[in-house]
């Protein structure tokens, strides 16, 4: 059933939103029974979705200023995500530090190919990019060791280690000069 409220507190339950998929590959209660559906999808079609989840919440529990962890594979190219994320850093001073992730099809494209129709038949625009696509994020910006690599990679003797090397997620932090 679609809930028919209005204005800025309307929640379409009739279709899935990343967001509360996002928080049933977490394991949370906070998702209806469409996102669980897109969910289940996904997890059939790569199935280390939850520890993939699980890796993006572990990076991004790190210390940052500005927090892009698990958002810009939902922007479309057509959306400027390049502009996106400049337009966020312009206000900081000098010295913040912005970290990111981004799932990636680089080892798997025709999955990921798969699994972003999921969530573009949801109605959101989900884009998987190369490491070198990635990397244009961090333009301006200061790499942070050990600059961007698989979430596996990064310090990996800090926090619970979440996932392995087969989650096809990058991550990395630049600090505004």
């Amino acid at each position: 059933m679609t809930d028919t409220g209005s204005g800025a507190h309307h929640i379409d339950t009739g279709k899935p939103h990343s967001a509360r998929m996002y928080d049933y590959f977490l394991g949370g209660k906070d998702n209806y029974p469409v996102d669980a559906a897109a969910a289940d999808q996904v997890i059939s079609l790569f199935p280390a979705v939850r520890d993939m989840a699980r890796t993006n919440r572990a990076f991004m529990q790190r210390a940052s200023r500005l927090s892009l962890v698990a958002l810009l594979h939902l922007v479309a190219d057509a959306d400027e995500p390049r502009r996106i994320v400049r337009e966020l850093l312009e206000p900081l001073p000098p010295g913040s530090h912005v970290i990111l992730s981004h799932a990636t099809g680089d080892f798997d494209p025709d999955t990921w190919e798969r699994v972003v129709e999921v969530y573009r038949r949801g109605g959101t625009a989900a884009q998987v990019r190369s490491r070198a696509e990635f990397t244009g994020f961090f333009e301006g910006l200061e790499p942070v060791d050990p600059g961007v690599v698989l979430a596996a990679e990064w310090h990996p003797g800090l926090g619970e280690p979440q996932g392995g090397a087969e989650i096809p997620l990058y991550v990395g932090v630049g600090r505004k000069p």
